[in-house]
């Protein structure tokens, strides 16, 4: 290939970082400008002077896989139900619950773009010989 060739595999490489702009600026930065204008957040950064402790007795002491472990997204849109309830139900309180209501309105277009980005990779049959394989 001479160096005025186009690789397939940049050209596609290129056309996601294209993608991934065009979503900044044109989904993300306007909803970040909108939530900054108004001032919400989407996490209270200060202590809820209400509470006294944040210590909690826990009924369970030992630590299980299940308690790190989500499961992942099947789907796109697996991926926007679940952004969704993230951003509404999740952990956000107070002021937060606005912004995070106004985040779960870019769940779709997240959802959409990582359709478009999805892509599967080749798998390459030869180990470098630079790489230890252990059977």
């Amino acid at each position: 290939m001479s160096s005025i060739e186009v690789n397939p595999q940049t050209a596609d490489t290129n056309s996601k970082v294209k993608k991934i702009r065009s979503f900044y600026d044109r989904k993300l930065l306007p909803v970040a400008k909108s939530l900054r204008d108004r001032r919400l957040l989407l996490f209270d950064l200060t202590p809820d002077p209400s509470r006294s402790t944040y210590y909690v007795q826990r009924a369970r002491k030992t630590v299980m896989p299940a308690d790190f472990e989500e499961g992942g997204c099947q789907s796109p849109e697996d991926l926007e139900v679940k952004l969704q309830a993230l951003w509404k139900n999740g952990g956000v309180r107070g002021k937060g619950a606005e912004a995070g209501s106004v985040m779960a309105k870019l769940a779709a277009s997240i959802a959409v773009l990582s359709k478009e980005l999805y892509a599967v990779e080749e798998q390459d049959a030869e180990v470098s010989p630079l790489t230890y394989v252990m059977f």
